[in-house]
């Protein structure tokens, strides 16, 4: 995408965050769509393993990657169309990854694997494969099906053979083009139905139905979306003053403003949390109900959940895939894939605050004790029962009139009184902002920034709402067995049939390297991708363990 069509997109989207929505939508409408394509290892899995998986956003009708979306949506629905898994997806520059475990609770049957953006959901257009689960700890009809009409899979003795905990070093010369790629190693079985590849998802055309509602494009991250009602006719839901802080990220609050319609709009970027805050930040906030307006539902009813036959070489594969299984999972302690943290964008006071991490000084029993002695350019005032905390600006002058932002632990906290009820010796910094900060459309004299040694403090209130949200998937560095050390390989039984899997190949090395395992067969090396010039690229390759 060019860089003045994104540029007018962000003009586009923040005009109607701020509620200019009706000339607005038009012009949005006019931006190119999305479709996904998604790599997946395997369409055929049994309950217990896990499926990995690339995303690929392209701008429809163009071989280029989207910039548009940055958030993607996956979900596996049962032949129902009920969703029994869903995940979010961050993109970077169109490219996502992600995995989930298949939960021994499901049941054997054909499910489908769908992907989209909310951008691609005006038009319903979506991603579709059909995944074949198999749940061998289940007594089921179809693990005892039997069939003597196939033959299973005949070994071909031209593939190159490889023993056991062999290394094998794959050459990606002459393979690939400078590009985006994943790729899968894993045992394979000729009676398992093809997957889409890249190249089939090239020339798809898809069918575009209209949809009824109208869904923004997440151009900066999660976007939340919410609403006001007054309680009372004589209060405004225009121009309110909302807070929004994230459990369990200390990094991340936010204000806004509602619009005409008393709506309020938030982008949640690199955010991997489950559960948001939400509140009115303003004296009448007893006048306010908050509501969080949710897009989760999707018009399209999905169909063609075609059925694998199971004859009695699958069944034994199955059977022996099961038993691999077990084994697998009774070392996964130790075999462990590693979370890659997201990196946090500074908060736009970190340049400007002064911290006292409190145990360069004297412990005091109070936090009004140590406001007074630690804290030179804070200071609070009492009315009746409710404390205010204030802060002087940098020349020394105090204006009572406009109020300080407190935060702790990254939330929001209205009611100064409960900083007061904290026990000092749990509070490892407090950071002083002197000069004023914005906050909602709002002046304020100053901020305050508390943090607990356990981060473990969450506001109370009754005009605090919490509300869940989809949790953004983080990256991960994916666990695949090594042998370089040759005293491991006596220790630990090795029973994958997935060898390998890489959602983003880094073809500057010209290799994949992998080591075989205890398990004997044929398997098939499966890449994925696209050209930088968006030319598809769909390579396969097989060999066999001995």
């Amino acid at each position: 995408m060019n860089k003045k069509l994104l540029s007018t997109l962000f003009i586009f989207i923040n005009a109607l965050l701020i509620g200019q929505s009706e000339n607005f939508v038009d012009n949005l409408k006019a931006l190119p769509q999305e479709k996904i394509y998604v790599h997946a290892n395997s369409n055929f899995l049994l309950t217990g393993e896990k499926l990995y998986y690339t995303l690929y956003n392209f701008l429809e009708g163009k071989d280029e990657l989207s910039k548009i979306s940055k958030i993607a949506y996956v979900e596996l629905l049962n032949s129902e169309n009920k969703s029994v898994i869903k995940q979010q997806i961050n993109l970077k520059d169109g490219l996502g990854s992600g995995d989930f475990f298949i939960d021994p609770n499901l049941n054997s049957e054909t499910y489908k694997l769908i992907a989209y953006t909310q951008w691609m959901k005006n038009e319903n257009i979506f991603f579709e494969e059909n995944i074949f689960i198999i749940n061998p700890f289940k007594s089921n009809d179809l693990i005892s099906k039997t069939s003597t009409s196939a033959e299973g899979l005949k070994r071909n003795n031209t593939l190159k053979t490889y023993t056991k905990r062999e290394k094998v070093n794959l050459s990606l010369k002459d393979k690939l083009k400078d590009g985006k790629y994943s790729i899968s190693i894993k045992q394979t079985n000729n009676k398992i139905p093809n997957k889409t590849t890249s190249v089939n998802f090239s020339k798809n055309q898809y069918q575009k139905i209209k949809n009824n509602s109208f869904y923004l494009p997440e151009v900066r991250g999660n976007l939340i979306h919410g609403k006001i009602k007054s309680k009372d006719s004589l209060y405004s839901v225009s121009d309110v003053k909302i807070g929004l802080s994230v459990v369990n990220d200390d990094t991340f609050s936010r204000s806004g403003v509602t619009n005409e319609k008393g709506e309020f709009y938030f982008n949640l970027k690199d955010i991997s949390a489950s559960k948001i805050l939400l509140q009115v930040f303003d004296e009448t906030r007893d006048k306010y109900e908050i509501k969080l307006i949710t897009n989760n539902t999707i018009d399209k009813k999905f169909d063609n959940f075609t059925k694998i036959d199971l004859d009695n070489n699958l069944i034994e594969a199955i059977k022996d895939r099961a038993f691999y299984l077990q084994v697998e999972n009774a070392y996964k302690q130790i075999k462990q894939d590693t979370l890659i943290a997201l990196s946090k964008s500074k908060s736009s006071f970190d340049e400007r605050k002064e911290t006292f991490l409190l145990d360069d000084y004297k412990r005091f029993k109070t936090v009004k004790k140590t406001i007074i002695e630690v804290l030179e350019s804070v200071f609070y005032t009492k009315e009746g029962e409710t404390y205010s905390l204030h802060v002087r600006e940098p020349n020394a002058k105090t204006q009572k009139f406009l109020p300080t932002l407190l935060i702790v632990d990254g939330y929001i906290v209205y009611d100064h009184n409960q900083l007061f009820d904290i026990d000092p010796k749990k509070i490892e910094s407090i950071a002083v902002v002197r000069d004023k900060y914005v906050f909602g459309g709002q002046i304020c004299q100053g901020l305050i920034d508390v943090k607990t040694f356990k981060q473990e403090f969450i506001p109370q209130s009754d005009y605090i709402k919490s509300f869940d949200i989809v949790k953004a998937q983080l990256p991960k560095k994916y666990y695949f067995e090594t042998y370089q050390n040759t005293s491991k390989k006596q220790r630990i039984p090795d029973y994958r049939t997935q060898l390998y899997w890489n959602p983003n190949i880094d073809v500057s090395k010209n290799q994949v390297v992998f080591y075989t395992s205890d398990v004997i067969g044929d398997f098939e090396i499966e890449i994925e991708g696209f050209t930088q010039n968006g030319e598809p690229i769909s390579y396969k390759e097989y060999f066999s363990v001995k």
